[in-house]
């Protein structure tokens, strides 16, 4: 069952707000990427979507985590691979958008191609743009978390329960 975001907003505090915060929230990130990586948007995309794949199995298994910590080079029998219909049914894009930005991500090198699909490759994962781009995604995630809960915790003038369609 499909949840109601359009019932729930009715009751959400500051709900104008919040999609304020959110939106810069989604810029902000948005941005770190472009002025990071030299990716298009599809590449930024498939490529975190690969990366989470791929370490997902490190951040699940402690023993790995113990042995490569955040900062030792993962060997590639370490990492999960991924395939390109896992990347396509994770993201909802077709097989032929995540070819083609697959294929880019090998040839610039942050991706690895296996038998088993796709893995954020060894020397990617060690990549200073990837601590520049994280830092600041979590600074970013700090930042929102601060402003969202001063927002949760004065709510402001209750508003009408009713929902009104986009004059048009």
């Amino acid at each position: 069952m499909n949840r109601d975001y359009a019932l729930e907003a009715l009751n959400e505090p500051q709900f104008r707000l919040k999609i304020g915060l959110a939106t810069q929230f989604i810029l902000k990130i948005r941005r770190h990427a472009r002025e990071t990586y030299d990716f298009t948007p599809t590449e930024f995309e498939v490529f975190l979507t690969v990366v989470s794949a791929t370490i997902d199995k490190i951040m699940r298994d402690p023993r790995l985590r113990s042995l490569y910590g955040d900062h030792q080079p993962v060997p590639v029998e370490e990492l999960r691979f991924v395939s390109a219909r896992a990347v396509c049914a994770a993201s909802g894009m077709n097989r032929e958008t995540v070819r083609r930005a697959v294929n880019a991500l090998v040839e610039k090198g942050w991706l690895t191609r296996g038998a088993r699909g796709y893995a954020i490759s060894p020397a990617a994962l060690m990549k200073p743009e990837n601590a520049r781009y994280f830092m600041a995604a979590f600074e970013s995630i700090r930042q929102l978390t601060a402003r969202w809960s001063r927002l949760e915790e004065d709510p402001g003038p209750a508003q009408p329960q009713t929902w009104r369609e986009p004059v048009g």
